[in-house]
């Protein structure tokens, strides 16, 4: 049986617009790239859907595995202090890492994944040039997931309503 995506917000079909943490008994623990990794228990099934599809088209493990998913408001105050430091302008800082209380990482819908490089903004050239990429772009709404285009790594699990 194909998969379908459930929808989760209204209208969907794009990046994710409700940032609230899903309920506790949403949030399921999945096998990641080198740790467990927190995702909202519908962004699991799409996602293991999508990389079983992505294997079949050749597209081995550890490629598309869960880097980071879920993340509490205090994790993404952390990744935010790390972002000033490194690019020392708020607003640079901004384009890589969501402030906190602004991240769909904070509703367990998104899903940063593994394509080959470090998930730092010097590798987003090269990880636009990788099969697996390219793999998603064509693929990834099939099963409700929709990029970030600044972070090729990063996308959304935010089907549309039919």
């Amino acid at each position: 049986m194909p998969f379908v995506a459930v929808p989760v917000e209204r209208p969907g079909g794009g990046r994710v617009e409700d940032k609230r943490p899903p309920e506790p008994e949403d949030i399921v623990v999945i096998d990641g790239f080198e740790r467990p990794v927190p995702l909202h228990r519908l962004a699991a099934e799409a996602w293991a859907a999508l990389t079983i599809a992505a294997r079949a088209d050749g597209h081995a493990a550890p490629l598309l595995l869960p880097v980071s998913g879920y993340r509490s408001v205090e994790e993404q105050a952390w990744l935010w202090d790390g972002a000033l430091a490194k690019y020392g302008d708020p607003e640079i800082a901004c384009l890589w890492v969501a402030r906190p209380g602004t991240s769909a990482h904070q509703s367990g819908r998104a899903v940063d994944c593994h394509l080959g490089d470090p998930i730092e903004s010097e590798y987003v050239d090269a990880m636009r040039q990788t099969p697996a990429w390219h793999w998603l772009v064509a693929h990834a709404d099939a099963f409700g997931f929709y990029p970030y285009d600044q972070e090729p790594w990063h996308w959304e699990y935010n089907p549309p309503w039919k």
